[in-house]
């Protein structure tokens, strides 16, 4: 079989480490994949030889066992680690470092701590367990970021007070004070529409200071100038007639200096990858949910038949159906559930597949109850548009940074959303701001933009009273 390019850089002893956190893992070396294992030895060699990495493996391909290997290795040594996620995928973190019923891994006891991105703006009070006023940001060795893309717009201060935002908060309390920090950042889609979008993220493994990577990377230029060519490069492409505007165009237009860069920092498998370079049984596996996909991609799904024909484990449709039946058996009223799932799976060749999951009621007579939402979504952790639909109206829903926002009750004849953006996620982003009302902006970093739209509200609300 031949082996994959990421592993040829890899150390003997890296190699040989990570052979003994194997061993010493009674549940992890069961559930990996062959390429998930290659992808934990490149990751480790990556940290230690950069300080830094970026996991942006596709939708559906395991990134948090890859990324829970690398902190059992780290773990093992004795090191501390942090992981630092977004307050709805927080349930999964803390399920495999508990010793709960339901944790597939209980017996390899990690033992990291689980904060959310929103932690970072906060100076007291508790999270996760954890007194915030008392915490020591600057003795985790190792920091895994969930959902690192939030990360992508780098630092700024803002407010009449001068504030940090999350992004510099991160840097100076927990990257740049104490014990030198390794950064493993987990992203499906580490660039939205920028290269300073991956510039940003890659800056917190180097604490802000190029002179850090520049000589370790051994390339031409510097980082920056790598960067800022890249962007020069990307703008003149994307100026280009829609004919000529194809990504091997934009791909033969960069300098080879930029792609050093990715391979050095980053780690991304693609369905196509496995196919390639891994065995019969995995890729049979791969063919499995991609026919999940499709499926879900073609059809509505009735609740009642989720029981059968679709994998419980990869979509997180298993809690899904608890989350709901746990509802209807406290509030007792089935006919406002929504009646279905429907994911839309688009991909060209230009922007990778994505999932976004809407829930539809079929019965106009009955307006669903709105505080179904919250519940639904965090037992799903993909992207969700919620469409209402009461006879001859519609009404639009979206989360954004763990806020509901909504649009007003609108004709259906006359009901548009504008689907804008490269990536998933700078369609949702795109969502929503358009249903948001303008209250987040039309750019900036969307937690920071609903942190704003929150002290707007509450000062709005002090003026009043």
């Amino acid at each position: 079989m031949q082996m994959p390019k990421m592993l040829d850089n890899v150390s003997k002893t890296v190699k040989d480490d990570l052979t003994v956190s194997i061993k010493k893992s009674d549940r992890l070396s069961i559930v990996l994949y062959t390429f998930q294992k290659d992808a934990v030895l490149a990751i480790i060699n990556k940290l230690e030889s950069y300080n830094g990495c970026i996991l942006a493996d596709s939708v559906g391909l395991g990134k948090t066992f890859t990324a829970l290997a690398v902190v059992k290795h780290y773990e093992n040594r004795n090191r501390s680690v942090l992981v630092l996620c977004p307050k709805k995928l927080s349930d999964n973190w803390n399920t495999y470092k508990d010793n709960y019923v339901n944790n597939p891994i209980a017996a390899d006891r990690l033992r990291y701590d689980v904060l959310y991105h929103t932690d970072l703006s906060r100076d007291r009070g508790k999270s996760n367990g954890l007194d915030l006023e008392r915490l020591n940001w600057g003795n985790y060795d190792l920091v895994v970021i969930d959902e690192s893309h939030n990360f992508r717009n780098g630092g700024e201060v803002y407010g009449d007070d001068r504030r940090e935002n999350r992004y510099l908060r991160l840097m100076n309390r927990v990257i740049r004070t104490g014990v030198k920090t390794k950064v493993l950042m987990l992203s499906a889609t580490p660039v939205n529409n920028r290269f300073t979008d991956l510039r940003h993220q890659l800056e917190l493994a180097y604490e802000g200071n190029p002179s850090l990577i520049n000589e370790k990377l051994g390339t031409k230029r510097t980082i920056d100038e790598i960067f800022r060519n890249a962007q020069k490069t990307f703008n003149q492409w994307s100026k280009k007639d829609e004919s000529e505007r194809t990504t091997n165009a934009l791909l033969k237009s960069l300098d080879f200096d930029f792609f050093e860069v990715p391979d050095s920092v980053t780690i991304a498998h693609s369905c196509k990858h496995i196919e390639k370079y891994y065995n019969a049984e995995e890729k049979g596996d791969l063919e499995y949910r991609k026919a999940q996909l499709k499926r879900l991609q073609e059809e509505v799904v009735d609740i009642e038949d989720m029981q059968s024909g679709i994998s419980i484990m990869d979509l997180g449709l298993n809690e899904f159906r608890l989350d709901l039946l746990e509802y209807v058996k406290n509030n007792g009223d089935m006919d406002k559930i929504p009646f279905g799932l429907h994911a839309v799976v688009p991909a060209t060749e230009d922007c990778p597949p994505g999932i976004v999951f809407v829930l539809k009621n079929r019965n106009n007579s009955v307006n669903i109850d709105k505080r179904i939402l919250p519940t639904i979504a965090k037992a799903i952790p993909y992207k969700i548009l919620f469409i209402l639909v009461f006879g001859s109206e519609a009404q639009a829903w979206i989360e954004a940074a763990g806020t509901f926002y909504n649009t007003d009750w609108q004709p259906l004849n006359g009901f548009t959303l504008k689907f804008e953006g490269l990536n998933l996620d700078a369609v949702y982003e795109s969502l929503a701001r358009q249903i948001s009302g303008g209250r987040l902006g039309t750019d900036g970093d969307i937690e920071e933009a609903v942190d704003r739209d929150k002290q707007r509200q509450k000062l709005e609300r002090d003026i009043a009273a």
